[in-house]
């Protein structure tokens, strides 16, 4: 946010633009599946635990068919993730149907390893159908639980990377805007000095005219080898503009003068380039041409919060 006053000061204020936090990859969305599928069945490990331990006397010795029964189930839920996750995007219909239908036949095959876990190291006298529907009717419901929640860590997935994009579009039309100020500055100051050089030929002041061609000479050298990046340490935009109150120091020599008030610790602070020369031409054009006494450009940089000021 810039305010630019058409009077003898401005105003600068960029918020929180030199305190940035870097942020670590973002973990895979596998992976991150992977979580959410295993935070379901440690859920209901545990619960089969605690029934477990009211029910039965050995109750841990239990505890490796489980995790069996978790791994197998583990491996369901994977499945039925990648079936959703294949037809992610279609309408919320089909979607709906496929949240039923995956979870009412991934229960089936967790069923039946149910019933051979029983058989194989338990004993029961239930036949194969009747444990299968029992388990299967009560397993279900966890599977479809789980689609659920498959679900809606897709969407909030989804609803992050448009997050992103929106911020990614946001800073591309913030460096869209940045070089449009600095394609529109750069010749608009050009014009100015070479104006100013034209009015020192005049005036039959060559010498002078001489020193402003050789500054602007190392000013556009610098200006076009350096690198365009979007943000500059404030020191290096503050310099840039010492060097252009040079070249206009020339053109009014006895009624230009500069302080800078830039504390140490705010010299690496970042900010967008050129932000300041609107403001410096503006107190140029309306105070130092203006007038006809001594004038004095004051540049004060201070930090509120996270917020870098700039006061011109």
């Amino acid at each position: 946010m810039a305010f630019l006053d058409t009077g003898r000061s401005g105003l600068v204020v960029i918020p929180g633009l030199f305190t940035f936090k870097v942020r670590s990859p973002l973990i895979s969305e596998g992976l991150m599946a992977l979580g959410v599928i295993m935070l379901c069945w440690v859920f209901y490990f545990f619960t089969k635990m605690i029934f477990d331990m009211i029910m039965l006397r050995d109750a841990l010795s239990f505890v490796p068919g489980r995790l069996l029964v978790i791994g197998v189930g583990t491996l369901l839920s994977l499945s039925m993730y990648v079936v959703l996750r294949a037809f992610w995007g279609r309408s919320v219909l089909l979607l709906s149907i496929l949240v039923v239908l995956t979870s009412t036949i991934t229960a089936i095959p967790f069923s039946m390893f149910n019933w051979w876990m029983m058989v194989t190291f338990s004993t029961t006298d239930q036949t194969m159908l009747i444990h299968t529907m029992i388990a299967w009717s009560a397993s279900v419901h966890l599977f479809f639980a789980q689609s659920i929640a498959i679900v809606a860590f897709l969407y909030a997935r989804q609803l992050r990377q448009r997050e992103a994009d929106t911020v990614h579009a946001e800073k591309s039309l913030r460096q869209a805007e940045l070089r449009a100020l600095r394609y529109q500055v750069n010749p608009h100051f050009l014009f100015n000095s070479l104006n100013s050089v034209s009015a020192l030929l005049t005036s039959r002041r060559t010498a002078e005219a001489e020193r402003m061609i050789d500054l602007l000479a190392d000013y556009y050298e610098q200006a076009l080898t350096a690198p365009q990046d979007e943000l500059v340490p404030v020191r290096q935009e503050i310099d840039a503009q010492l060097q252009y109150l040079d070249i206009e120091r020339i053109r009014f020599p006895e009624r230009l003068d500069v302080e800078v008030d830039l504390p140490r610790h705010l010299e690496g602070a970042l900010l967008p380039t050129l932000m300041i020369q609107p403001l410096i031409e503006n107190s140029i054009k309306h105070a130092v041409a203006a007038e006809t006494g001594r004038v004095t450009i004051h540049l004060a940089v201070s930090a509120m919060g996270g917020t870098l000021i700039i006061q011109v």
